[in-house]
């Protein structure tokens, strides 16, 4: 538990609250360090997101179009989780995602051709994620009902 709040993404976190930047200190390459950094306060400039972050390991050499789509991703979720409403009590702010929503939170990425789940219930919770949070995409989430690929 903490009064820092913090929302993870896949190459990114944001930090509300906050004007603290940081990145990973696994990104070893000052170019691609420098990068990174400036790519990610210019996307937080043009998209008027008022919040420190940190670039994980992962975002090592990540395309500025990802980079946007994981802000993206973030700035729902913050704002979804800041129009709960409000209590004096002590309560839970934020919550990650489950498992199946974080795992495609995680790799989804632009190249992702299809998502293929063997759980009708699961896809469809997956197909709700997408639209809110991923409207760009175009990926198709489908029902796999034959024997696993594993």
């Amino acid at each position: 538990m903490t009064t820092q709040l913090s929302i993870a993404s896949r190459y990114l976190v944001l930090l509300p609250g906050s004007s603290r930047t940081g990145i990973s200190q696994r990104i070893t390459q000052t170019t691609e360090r420098k990068r990174l950094t400036q790519e990610v306060t210019k996307l937080f400039a043009q998209l008027d997101v008022t919040a420190g972050f940190i670039v994980r390991t992962v975002a090592d050499s990540a395309s500025v179009e990802s980079l946007k789509t994981d802000l993206l991703f973030l700035v729902r979720s913050w704002e979804s989780d800041s129009a709960a409403p409000q209590s004096n009590n002590v309560g839970l702010l934020h919550e990650d995602l489950p498992l199946t929503l974080r795992t495609a939170r995680d790799l989804f990425t632009e190249k992702t051709t299809r998502i293929r789940v063997d759980n009708q219930a699961t896809v469809e919770t997956l197909r709700d994620f997408a639209r809110f949070f991923f409207p760009q995409t175009s990926c198709p989430i489908e029902y796999h009902s034959g024997p696993s690929q594993f």
